[in-house]
């Protein structure tokens, strides 16, 4: 299985502007740049479906992704704490 990250699953699906729009057919729409917030903040559960669907990806890819980025939010937030000190 190939480990991929937020950005390469949404560029599997076809970017940010495809996401978005076939979302808006299901109910959970959501709009361009809640799926760009998604980079940084990873894949709502309820949008896996939609991804999986639209970039042929399993759970495990999506759920590997996100992890990966929340590790990478709170290791900059670690960062951004032990500045402040």
């Amino acid at each position: 299985m190939i480990c991929m990250n937020v950005q390469q699953i949404i560029h599997t699906c076809g970017g940010a502007t495809k996401v978005a729009e076939a979302s808006q057919h299901t109910t959970s729409p959501v709009t361009f740049e809640a799926v760009f917030k998604w980079y940084r903040n990873g894949i709502p559960e309820t949008h896996w479906p939609l991804v999986i669907g639209l970039g042929t990806l399993t759970i495990q890819q999506v759920y590997d992704a996100n992890r990966a980025a929340e590790r990478v939010r709170l290791a900059k937030l670690r960062a951004r704490r032990r500045q402040r000190k």
